[in-house]
């Protein structure tokens, strides 16, 4: 993510002293942000930014029970460990 991109991101970003919280447009959820054309979870874009590619088995899971966008709150994992994650948290998709 270009600079310039990075910074309207974080335009929609409210730092608070744990999470990043996304105010911007949301789809279930999750946050959602425009780039290169395509609407991204922005979970997904700020962890490929800050961390490198997401193998195409793996997928982004939060550590936290929120759904930010802190890049140290946001680790890969299976399918399986991130519905047993909304099973505990109680979210869905």
């Amino acid at each position: 993510m270009d600079s310039i991109a990075l910074e309207r991101f974080m335009s929609y970003v409210n730092k608070t002293d744990d999470c990043w919280l996304w105010t911007g447009g949301k789809k279930e959820g999750y946050g959602r942000f425009m780039y290169n054309s395509f609407s991204w979870y922005a979970h997904r874009l700020i962890y490929l930014h800050h961390h490198g590619a997401i193998p195409d088995n793996l997928v982004v899971r939060h550590k936290c029970r929120n759904k930010c966008v802190n890049p140290s709150h946001l680790e890969l994992g299976t399918r399986k460990q991130n519905a047993a994650d909304m099973e505990r948290d109680g979210t869905t998709l």
